[in-house]
């Protein structure tokens, strides 16, 4: 599996909170390191506690959208709050399997996303958003890291 189709797959899964979806995607090895930006940190090894953790912080609050975007050379998956608020951005590596993924929560981290997003909302048509309802396969946008 290339990795768009691990992105939309991941995608997919998250939206539908399938766990299993998620574990037939992870590779055995897999590491998720998360940099919440408050200094804990956190590395969960595994696919099954990978899965768990993914659904625990990507899980959809009220309002809250995933939608695939790029981030540092590759596909990532893209959460936004109910105001288009970037609130977190899920980078991964891996071919046919997923080795390793980095979920970024830091405020400081996402403040570009959302200062760019800040920029677009005077010009709607470069405003390039995925909602639950369109399918995995939808838009990308281009952000670093």
């Amino acid at each position: 599996m290339t990795p768009p189709e691990l992105a939309e797959r991941l995608l997919a899964g998250l939206l539908l909170r399938d766990e299993g979806m998620l574990l037939q995607l992870l590779g055995a090895d897999a590491r998720l390191t998360v940099d919440a930006g408050d200094g804990r940190g956190a590395e969960t090894r595994g696919p099954a506690r990978i899965a768990v953790a993914l659904l625990a912080r990507l899980g959809r609050p009220a309002g809250a959208s995933l939608s695939i975007g790029a981030a540092n050379g590759g596909p990532a998956i893209v959460q936004r709050d109910a105001d288009g608020t970037v609130t977190g951005v899920l980078c991964f590596e891996g071919e046919g399997a997923i080795d390793a993924l980095w979920l970024s929560t830091a405020p400081a981290r996402l403040d570009h996303w959302n200062r760019r997003r800040s920029s677009q909302i005077a010009e709607p048509s470069g405003l390039s958003f995925t909602t639950a309802a369109e399918p995995p396969a939808a838009r990308t946008e281009r952000q670093e890291t």
